[in-house]
C-alpha cells in the first residue's frame, strides 16, 4: 500500500514536471516568437538610436514669452541637466525603487509578470513594469492581438527595454522617459506638465510640486490637481512618503513638506492663448519658409511634429494691453447695444441676418439632404439643448445655457466684434493683434476681415491733395449740393457749420463729408487712388464720388499698414511676423532678413498731413482720446464711422507706434441707431485710446511715445493767417446767396433770421 502511495505521488510529480517543462517550453516558443517578429518586427539598435517623439513646435514674443504651439501632441523636450534631481528622486522612489540596479527588467517583478499577468490573465496586477518598459510602451505603444495582446506586449517591452539599456545611459533613459509620458490633458513631457500646472519651467519646480506630478502618473485622470485636488494632494503626500522610505528625504521632511497646502498656477495655453488669432494668421507663412528648407538628411520639416523654436515680432506686454483694452471696452459696449434694442432685434424685420445664417448651419445641410422641409428644419432647430456661449459680462467670457440652435444665430447676430492692430511703422513689426472676442468660438479675424471704410480713407484723399497742390489758404465752402454727372447724388454732413470755410485741415479734422467730396473730385479719383495705393492699400478701389466717405472696403491690416507709411515720413513698410526658426537641436534654420523700407510718398506731404492728423485729435472728431481717457503725448489720426453706423474705426499713430480699431457687428444690417452710440469715436476709439494710455503708464511710454518731428509744406509756404476755419466775406456771401441754385435766397424767409441779417453774416 505504502509502494503503491509513493508510486502514486512520484507519477505525479513527474506529471507536475512534465507540464513545467511543457509550459517552460511553450514560454519559451511563445518568447521566441515574439522576438522573431512573429507579432510584429521588433526595433534593432539603429531603430532605437533614431527614436523621436512627436515634438510641439513653440512660438515666442520677442520679449521671449511662449505664446503658443502648434502641434500633433503637446510635448515639448527638456534635457536631462533642466530636470530637476528632486523630480528624478520622486520619479524612481515611487515608480522603479531599483532603476539604477537592473538592466530594463527588474528580476524581481517578473515572476509576477509571468505567472500574473500572463499566465493568469490578470492584467490589473500592474506586470511590474521598470520606468524602461514605460518607456517602450509610450514610445511604440501596444497592438491588439484579442486574448494574447497583453501577453505580446509584455514580451516586447522585455525585450525593447533590455535594448534600451543597451543604447543608452541611465540619464538618457530618464530624459526620454520625462519627455514622453502623459500627464493628461493632452499634456506631454515634463516641460509641458510643468507649465501647464504651475506655470514654470521644470527647473523652477519645489519639491512638492515635483511630487504633484510625479504623482499624476499613476492615474492622470484621477490624480489631476486641478480637477481632483484632494486625490492629488493624498497621492503627493504617498510620493513623499516613497522618498522618505527609500531615503531621498528624511521623514521629517517628508512630514514638513506634507504639511504644506497643494497650490497650482495653472495656465493652459491651448485656452488661455494670449494671441490665437496672430498664432493662426502666421502659421501658412511659417509653412511657406519651411517649404524652402529641408533637413540635413534631406526630408521636410514638419511645424506640427518637429519641435521647432518660432521667435516673432509680437511684444507680449502690448498684446496684454491690446487684450484688456478690447476686453474692458467691448464689455462695456455690448451692454450699451443690448439696452439700446431692449427685448426688439437689431435686425429689425430684416428676417434675412437670420436666414442666410440658418441655411450656412450643418444641421441645416443635413436635413436639407434628408428631405426635410423648411419648417421641418427650422422646427428641429427650435428644441432647446445645453451649450456653450461667449458672454463677455461673465468672469470666464463664456457661459453655459439652455439655448435652441436658431436662438443662438440670433444671439451671435445681435454681437458686436472688433479687431485690433499695433505696428512699428519704421519696422513694419506686428507688435499686437487681436483678431476677435474669443478664437475658441468665434475664429473669424477681423484683423484679415473687408468692411467699409469709412472716414479713416480720408487721409488718402487729403494726402493727394496735399500733393497735388492745394494748400493750407485754400478754401472749401461747406455746402452741400447734388452731382448730376453721379446720379444726382446729394452727400450731407453729419456737423459742421454750411455757412462757414474750411481749408484742408479744418475739413478733416471736422471730418466734413460735403468737403472731402469736393476735395477729392478737385484732386482727381485717379490721383487719390494711386495715393492711396502707394500708401499701402491693397484692396480694389471703386472711383466714385463716394469713394471720399469710405464706401470701398479693406481690412484693419492694410489700413494700419497704410498709416505706418504717413508715420514714417512717407516711407512704406510691410509687415512682419517672423524674426527666426530654430530647430530642436537648437540650430538656426531662417533667420529674417532686416526690416526695410521703400520711399512711397514725399517726406513733407507726410508730415503736412500727420500735422492735420494731429488736430482730429487736439480738437476735431477724437478729442475724446485727451478730455476723456487723459492721454498727454503727442498723437495723430482719424475716427470712421460708416453708412448707418454699420462700422466703428479709429486708426492713430504716435511717432513710434501705429496701431488700430475696428468695431462691428458680422452682418452691417445689425448696428445702433444713433452717432452718439454708433460713431468710430465711441464704439472704436476706446479700444486704441485705453492702449495707449496703458503705454503712458508703463515702461514703454519713452519707447512707443515722443514727440513728432515734422518738416509739413506749410513750413516752407508763404502762409499767413490761414486760420482753419473762417467766414465768407460779403461778396463771397453774396455771390453764394444768388448764384448757388441750391441755396438761392428766399426773400420771404419766415426764419428766425431776416435775408438782410443772413446776407451780413449777423
Amino acid at each position: 500500500m505504502k509502494k503503491k502511495k509513493k508510486s502514486t505521488r512520484r507519477l505525479w510529480i513527474v506529471r507536475l514536471f512534465k507540464l513545467a517543462l511543457a509550459g517552460a517550453a511553450l514560454l519559451a516558443l511563445f518568447i521566441f516568437l515574439v522576438w522573431a517578429g512573429a507579432f510584429g518586427r521588433l526595433p534593432n539598435d539603429e531603430d532605437i538610436l533614431s527614436i523621436r517623439n512627436y515634438l510641439a513646435s513653440e512660438v515666442y514674443s520677442s520679449d521671449n514669452t511662449l505664446i503658443g504651439k502648434y502641434f500633433v501632441q503637446n510635448r515639448t523636450g527638456a534635457n536631462i541637466d533642466e530636470i530637476p534631481q528632486t523630480l528624478i528622486d520622486a520619479l524612481v522612489a515611487t515608480e522603479d525603487a531599483r532603476f539604477f540596479e537592473h538592466n530594463g527588467v527588474d528580476k524581481r517583478s517578473l515572476a509576477r509578470v509571468i505567472f500574473k499577468t500572463l499566465i493568469l490573465q490578470d492584467a490589473s496586477s500592474g506586470g511590474g513594469s521598470t520606468l524602461t518598459q514605460q518607456l517602450v510602451k509610450n514610445t511604440y505603444g501596444r497592438d491588439d492581438f484579442g486574448f494574447l495582446s497583453m501577453p505580446v506586449a509584455k514580451v516586447k517591452e522585455i525585450i525593447i527595454a533590455q535594448r534600451f539599456e543597451e543604447t543608452f545611459n541611465k540619464e538618457q533613459i530618464l530624459e526620454l522617459y520625462l519627455n514622453t509620458v502623459s500627464f493628461g490633458e493632452n499634456v506631454y513631457g515634463i516641460e509641458t506638465a510643468s507649465q501647464r500646472y504651475f506655470n514654470k519651467k521644470p527647473a523652477s519646480l519645489s519639491i512638492e510640486e515635483c511630487a504633484v506630478l510625479v504623482g499624476l502618473l499613476k492615474g492622470n485622470t484621477l490624480y489631476n490637481p486641478r480637477r481632483n485636488p484632494e486625490l492629488a494632494l493624498d497621492r503627493r503626500n504617498t510620493v513623499l512618503d516613497q522618498m522618505a522610505k527609500y531615503e531621498y528625504i528624511t521623514e521629517a521632511a517628508a512630514d514638513s513638506i506634507q504639511a504644506i497646502p497643494m497650490e497650482l498656477n495653472y495656465y493652459n495655453l491651448e485656452s488661455d492663448n494670449p494671441a490665437p488669432y496672430f498664432i493662426a494668421h502666421i502659421e501658412p507663412q511659417i509653412k511657406a519658409i519651411l517649404d524652402e528648407l529641408r533637413k540635413p538628411d534631406g526630408s521636410e520639416y514638419d511645424l506640427r511634429t518637429d519641435g521647432l523654436i518660432i521667435e516673432t515680432t509680437l511684444n507680449s506686454r502690448l498684446q496684454q494691453y491690446a487684450v484688456a483694452s478690447v476686453e474692458r471696452h467691448m464689455k462695456s459696449l455690448q451692454g450699451e447695444f443690448n439696452a439700446h434694442w431692449g427685448h426688439n432685434n437689431p435686425w429689425g424685420n430684416n428676417h434675412s441676418v437670420i436666414q442666410s445664417q440658418v441655411v450656412k448651419t450643418g444641421i441645416y445641410k443635413r436635413l436639407k439632404a434628408n428631405g426635410k422641409s423648411d419648417e421641418e428644419i427650422i422646427e428641429a432647430m427650435s428644441i432647446p439643448h445645453p451649450m456653450t456661449v461667449v458672454d463677455l459680462s461673465g468672469e470666464h467670457g463664456v457661459k453655459n445655457v439652455e439655448m435652441s440652435s436658431l436662438d443662438s444665430i440670433g444671439y451671435y447676430q445681435s454681437m458686436l466684434h472688433t479687431g485690433f492692430l499695433a505696428m512699428e511703422p519704421n519696422s513694419g513689426n506686428v507688435l499686437a493683434w487681436v483678431g476677435g472676442l474669443d478664437y475658441t468660438y468665434l475664429p473669424y479675424d477681423h484683423v484679415t476681415t473687408r468692411r467699409q471704410t469709412a472716414s479713416t480713407f480720408k487721409p488718402f484723399v487729403y494726402g493727394a491733395a496735399i500733393e497735388s497742390g492745394i494748400d493750407e489758404c485754400t478754401y472749401f465752402r461747406n455746402v452741400s449740393q447734388t452731382y448730376p454727372d453721379y446720379d444726382n447724388w446729394h452727400p450731407t454732413n453729419s456737423g459742421g457749420d454750411d455757412s462757414l470755410y474750411y481749408n484742408l485741415r479744418g475739413a478733416l479734422k471736422k471730418s466734413l463729408n460735403v468737403i472731402s467730396v469736393e476735395v477729392l473730385l478737385r484732386t482727381g479719383m485717379g490721383k487719390v487712388e494711386n495715393f492711396a495705393k502707394r500708401a499701402g492699400f491693397s484692396s480694389p478701389i471703386r472711383r466714385v464720388p463716394s469713394m471720399a466717405l469710405g464706401t470701398n472696403e479693406a481690412t484693419l491690416l492694410e489700413m494700419v499698414n497704410s498709416y505706418c507709411t504717413f508715420a514714417n515720413h512717407g516711407k512704406r513698410v510691410r509687415p512682419r511676423y517672423i524674426t527666426k526658426i530654430t530647430d530642436a537641436f537648437g540650430t538656426v534654420i531662417y533667420k529674417a532678413p532686416g526690416a526695410s523700407s521703400s520711399d512711397a510718398i514725399e517726406n513733407a506731404v507726410c508730415d503736412e498731413l500727420t500735422s492735420y492728423l494731429q488736430a482730429v485729435i487736439n480738437e476735431g472728431t477724437a478729442r475724446s482720446a485727451r478730455s476723456t481717457y487723459g492721454l498727454s503725448s503727442e498723437y495723430a489720426g482719424k475716427t470712421g464711422t460708416a453708412q448707418d453706423y454699420a462700422d466703428g474705426w479709429f486708426i492713430g499713430y504716435s511717432p513710434k507706434l501705429v496701431a488700430g480699431a475696428w468695431v462691428g457687428a458680422s452682418n452691417p444690417k445689425v448696428h445702433f441707431r444713433n452717432g452718439a452710440l454708433g460713431a468710430g469715436s465711441h464704439m472704436a476709439l476706446p479700444i486704441w485710446a485705453r492702449f495707449f494710455r496703458s503705454i503712458e503708464g508703463s515702461g514703454y511710454r519713452s519707447k512707443y511715445t515722443g514727440s513728432f518731428e515734422l518738416n509739413p509744406l506749410s513750413d516752407s509756404l508763404d502762409v499767413r493767417d490761414c486760420p482753419d476755419i473762417r467766414e465768407a466775406d460779403f461778396l463771397e456771401r453774396l455771390g453764394n446767396y444768388f448764384d448757388d441754385g441750391e441755396r438761392k435766397v428766399d426773400t420771404n424767409d419766415t426764419g428766425d433770421r431776416s435775408f438782410w441779417d443772413r446776407l451780413f453774416g449777423r
